[in-house]
């Protein structure tokens, strides 16, 4: 039926259009790679692709909107999630994030990170160290969340979102 079952999170869209100025096309790559989490409709015209950072509140605040869309829309459209590290504490939680996405569950990491989000990424003291004890609820092991393997086992993912979104212009 086309469904594929992974997740998103804030949403940015833009319409892709092959342009006789190569400069100003964009490479439909940029919007969705390999590794994206994604849910709904694969063989869908219309791609949705949602930029997020974990630790942002715009992001924590969008988020049960974007499920209610996502859970609407997905037999008829493909929603694409890619990651924006903007706070400091991002490069962990998506590490996390894709961590969890190893293990099919995603969409439940990505519910209890932003669930507990005021806990974990206040501005003014933010403690990531946290998350891993809220994933051990929905069976991740700590030990798959230590950080400095996890942040090395998935710079590379973060950077290529990172890069992607700023060649496309998220902000």
């Amino acid at each position: 039926n086309g469904q594929s079952k992974k997740p998103l999170s804030s949403v940015q869209t833009s319409e892709v259009q092959p342009s006789a100025n190569k400069e100003s096309s964009l490479d439909p790559e940029l919007f969705v790679r390999a590794h994206s989490p994604r849910i709904g409709n694969s063989m869908a015209r219309v791609v949705v692709v949602e930029w997020l950072d974990p630790e942002c509140e715009a992001c924590r605040a969008m988020h049960p909107f974007v499920k209610k869309i996502e859970a609407e829309y997905k037999d008829r459209v493909l929603f694409v999630t890619r990651y924006m590290p903007y706070h400091g504490g991002s490069h962990f939680a998506i590490s996390i994030l894709e961590e969890a996405r190893e293990l099919d569950k995603f969409d439940e990491a990505l519910d209890i990170i932003f669930e507990k989000q005021p806990e974990w990424g206040s501005h003014q003291n933010p403690n990531p160290d946290l998350i891993p004890s809220y994933l051990t609820k929905i069976g991740i092991p700590k030990e798959r969340l230590e950080k400095d393997r996890i942040i090395q086992k998935h710079q590379k993912t973060v950077e290529m979102d990172k890069e992607d979104g700023e060649k496309v212009g998220v902000r």
